[in-house]
């Protein structure tokens, strides 16, 4: 009995699916941004040293407006997971009637598009 070899699993890397997602909402002409989170130490020329937070914990990569609609994106790798943080993100936006998509390539968003429009 032989065995059929699979197909390797191409990887897509995180910051390619975020490059092309903005892309794809600006060809579609949403208004969209990207979110930034993290943490850093900054210093004034002058002044102290400093611990400055940005975004929230758990917070979408890409936020994007549409007419009729706000969209919170959270990009990942081909094998990617969504944290926890995320996942309690996701519900708090989605309580609000906002779409959120867990997008592993381009493709995600462009089906949620494609759905939408039917």
């Amino acid at each position: 009995m032989s065995t059929i070899p699979r197909r390797p699993r191409i990887k897509i890397k995180e910051k390619d699916v975020l490059s092309q997602v903005l892309q794809y909402l600006r060809l579609k002409k949403c208004l969209c941004y990207r979110m930034n989170t993290g943490a850093g130490v900054f210093q004034n020329k002058d002044g102290p040293r400093r611990f400055v937070r940005f975004g929230e914990k758990g917070m979408a990569d890409i936020l994007a407006f549409t007419k009729d609609s706000v969209i919170w994106c959270e990009c990942k790798s081909s094998i990617g997971r969504q944290s926890a943080a995320q996942a309690l993100f996701q519900s708090e936006v989605e309580s609000f009637g906002h779409i959120y998509i867990l997008a592993h390539s381009v493709d995600d968003v462009v089906n949620l598009f494609e759905r939408r429009s039917k």
